[in-house]
């Protein structure tokens, strides 16, 4: 079956839409979250620390239907912890539970990691302060 050249219709197909940056997404950010340690501690870590984003930050305007979370609410996780091991985050589906059963407040730790953006160590220094 030959093709039909669309070119000359009078509805051409638009053109795809950019993306919007959000004031509160860093890509700087995101990737010194991914150099820190797990945020839940070193037993049961594997694999390489990721960024999980909160789903739940008492905040409306963190997300929308169907989008993750700005970078803010950032916090770096292992794969293990994240979504590989059993009692992950991801496979647990209530992540307020998840961090209060370790004892970490999470929201806190987003935000003084968001406060130290840039500052590595700092950064370093609030992961070690939030794990268990």
């Amino acid at each position: 079956m030959p093709r039909i050249d669309t070119s000359a219709l009078a509805h051409p197909k638009p053109a795809p839409r950019k993306k919007r940056e959000r004031a509160d997404d860093d890509r700087e950010h995101k990737a010194n979250l991914q150099k820190l340690p797990c945020l839940a501690g070193p037993v049961g870590c594997q694999g390489d620390v990721v960024v999980h984003y909160l789903r739940r930050t008492g905040r409306p305007e963190s997300r929308g239907m169907g989008m993750r979370s700005a970078h803010r609410w950032g916090v770096s996780l292992c794969d293990g912890h994240h979504t590989r091991n059993k009692d992950a985050v991801h496979r647990t589906g209530d992540e307020v539970r998840w961090f209060s059963e370790r004892g970490i407040d999470q929201i806190a730790a987003a935000e003084a990691l968001w406060r130290n953006r840039g500052n590595l160590a700092a950064m370093r220094r609030v992961i070690s302060r939030a794990q268990p």
